[in-house]
């Protein structure tokens, strides 16, 4: 039984962190097209209202970009309980993982300023 649950985790970790970064590649993607959309038409002089539905359209993609990023990392951090809890011996190791603030800590959490 305990390599049955270790191959679950496994199978299941292998289809996971590649979708969990694709959300995370989403967001990044979707936010610099929204700026690439308004610095472009910025800079060939087109009217301010040309293109504005088709970057709603993508604002509001990539907020939910940014959403389903926060649904990974909720779902993420429930997955690294699992494996302990059906008594696998294999886990969602720290190799797996990006760091969070919690394994981060205060000491590296950003610091954010304004400049200009």
């Amino acid at each position: 039984m305990p390599k049955t649950r270790d191959s679950a985790v496994n199978n299941v970790k292998s289809v996971f962190l590649p979708a969990e970064k694709s959300a995370e590649s989403a967001a990044a993607h979707g936010a610099r097209c929204i700026a690439v959309m308004i610095e472009e038409r910025a800079r060939a002089r087109l009217p301010l209202d040309l293109g504005a539905d088709a970057l709603d359209h993508v604002v509001k993609g990539t907020n939910l970009a940014i959403e389903a990023r926060r649904h990974f990392l909720t779902a993420h951090a429930l997955l690294a309980t699992l494996p302990g809890e059906i008594g696998a011996t294999v886990a969602y190791g720290p190799d797996d993982c990006p760091p969070n603030q919690a394994q981060l800590g205060t000491d590296h959490a950003p610091t954010l300023r304004v400049v200009g």
